[in-house]
């Protein structure tokens, strides 16, 4: 069964649907990925793939959690397909931060200002790493010789940060959930 609006064909639910969740699932993609860029083409790719496979939708559930679903799936290809260009890409740290966003499945989640947020409170140092590694779309070895410091200490050091973050999103989660 196609889903459908009572007033309306499927295309005009869709759009409603889509409306409402539309920055839920582009901050699910972002936060996954870490780069405007990559989220943009990411989002672009899953809103097509959700346009076509719309009739697989079962009206009554949960719209957003769908398109995460679709979105999830995108990322990691996108990560597959750019792996020669992203070389030190956890799919871990994907796979970690999309099941603790999938195991909060509220409307209201905003992703971004809590990365945002968790991102402000980091050391200035380690702010900056972040943002440049990107915001500014530095490769590791690009960050490593600006700092002057070996690439493999620049790696482990992204690698701690984007725990620290992590754990950092899952605490302010858990503080949502029992206030």
């Amino acid at each position: 069964m196609v889903p459908h609006d009572d007033n309306g064909s499927p295309g005009e639910a869709f759009a409603r649907l889509f409306a409402r969740h539309q920055q839920r699932v582009y901050s699910y993609i972002f936060s996954l990925l870490g780069d405007w860029t990559a989220a943009e083409d990411v989002f672009q790719d899953t809103c097509v793939v959700m346009w076509t496979k719309f009739s697989d939708f079962q009206p009554g559930t949960d719209f957003a959690a769908w398109a995460c679903r679709i979105a999830r799936f995108k990322v990691l290809k996108y990560r597959q397909e750019c792996r020669r260009r992203l070389p030190f890409s956890s799919m871990e740290f994907i796979e970690t931060v999309a099941a603790a966003r999938d195991s909060r499945n509220t409307e209201s989640d905003d992703w971004t200002a809590v990365l945002l947020e968790c991102i402000n409170k980091l050391p200035p140092r380690d702010r900056m790493l972040i943002v440049q590694r990107y915001s500014e779309d530095c490769t590791i070895k690009e960050l490593a010789e600006k700092l002057g410091i070996p690439s493999n200490t620049v790696y482990k050091a992204i690698g701690r940060i984007r725990k620290n973050l992590l754990e950092c999103v899952e605490k302010s989660a858990a503080r949502e959930e029992h206030p």
